[in-house]
């Protein structure tokens, strides 16, 4: 991500600054690098005044000013700690006089366009500003992440989030989901609106009977060990004796793979797919702000949805994500 800024009360067009960024990228960040940057070259007690597009950055500096006094817990849920101590420090030792003043983005103001262009450029340099904090008052302790990234958000949702990485990768690397995983690095699955759908209870506030059977179907079928002929064989070999061909098309053994492509229940899975296609879209008629025809258009075209509708096309990847109950991206 990069960042940039310039000076417009200055003819030359020379006197501007422009960089990258690494480690929890955003934009709110992006607008406080551009400030701090812009004060480093500020003459000692000067009043500055800088215009951003960033309210975000302007909140965070107003609630930053008493860093030094706040509580560590506090003080741990506050993003862009360091940055935001480098300021005040900069602050204080050039006595400077800041303000920051809002401007609209996407305004048509050409100083900040002028600014957005920079941040454009600054974003594709190879060498990211990078800054120490050796020598910053109000920052005296600092969490790194192997010994190499500097943890600048809330610790505790930083962690959870990288403990939940940690979950996901090990998931993924169970033999059970190597599809899954494959999907996964082609961006097929949106794991954020998979998970909600994953813990949503369906059958009120409480958990019951049903809703545990809801899991107990939502986990098995996401990780291939629903109760197919061959799993049965294998946890009950006297009983099953090896017979473990479909009972539909008697044909084939009967996998949690082929059970999603039995030519005996393919039929019935073509139906509830077009009619689930049709519910989709009574909803999206409903409460989508858009005109009828796109709305039908876009659902029957969908990857999940479209093999439904062509008699010889071949059930999708998309379609079998939906079955093992993952949310995939053209759906959200």
């Amino acid at each position: 991500m990069g960042y940039g800024w310039h000076i417009s009360n200055i003819t030359d067009p020379m006197f501007y600054h422009c960089g990258s960024l690494e480690h929890f990228p955003s934009s709110t960040k992006a607008e406080i690098m551009a400030i701090l940057t812009a004060l480093l070259v500020a003459p000692h007690k000067s009043e500055v005044i800088i215009y951003t597009d960033s309210q975000a950055a302007i909140s965070g500096f107003h609630k930053s000013a008493n860093l030094q006094f706040i509580s560590s817990r506090r003080f741990n849920k506050i993003n862009y700690t360091s940055l935001w101590s480098t300021i005040h420090h900069i602050i204080n030792k050039l006595d400077i006089r800041l303000q920051l003043i809002k401007v609209k983005a996407h305004s048509s103001c050409a100083y900040n366009d002028r600014a957005d262009e920079l941040a454009k450029l600054g974003r594709v340099k190879s060498t990211p500003t990078s800054l120490k904090f050796n020598s910053i008052l109000n920052f005296n302790i600092s969490l790194k992440w192997n010994d190499e990234i500097i943890i600048d958000k809330d610790i505790r949702k930083t962690m959870g989030q990288i403990i939940d990485y940690r979950w996901l990768d090990n998931h993924m690397n169970h033999q059970n989901l190597s599809d899954i995983y494959v999907f996964t690095q082609k961006h097929m699955i949106n794991w954020v609106a998979t998970t909600k759908f994953f813990h949503h209870n369906s059958r009120g506030p409480h958990t019951n009977a049903s809703h545990s059977k809801d899991i107990g179907w939502i986990i098995k079928s996401s990780t291939n060990t629903l109760a197919t002929l061959d799993v049965l064989n294998q946890n009950f070999p006297k009983l099953i004796n090896n017979d473990t061909r479909c009972l539909l098309c008697k044909c084939s053994t009967e996998t949690n793979e082929h059970i999603w492509k039995c030519p005996e229940l393919l039929p019935h899975i073509r139906l509830c797919f077009r009619e689930l296609a049709e519910n989709a879209q009574i909803i999206l008629h409903k409460y989508a702000d858009k005109l009828n025809l796109c709305i039908t258009d876009s659902v029957k075209y969908l990857n999940t949805f479209r093999w439904a509708f062509r008699t010889n096309e071949e059930l999708t990847d998309n379609a079998i994500l939906l079955l093992r109950l993952y949310i995939s991206e053209d759906l959200y």
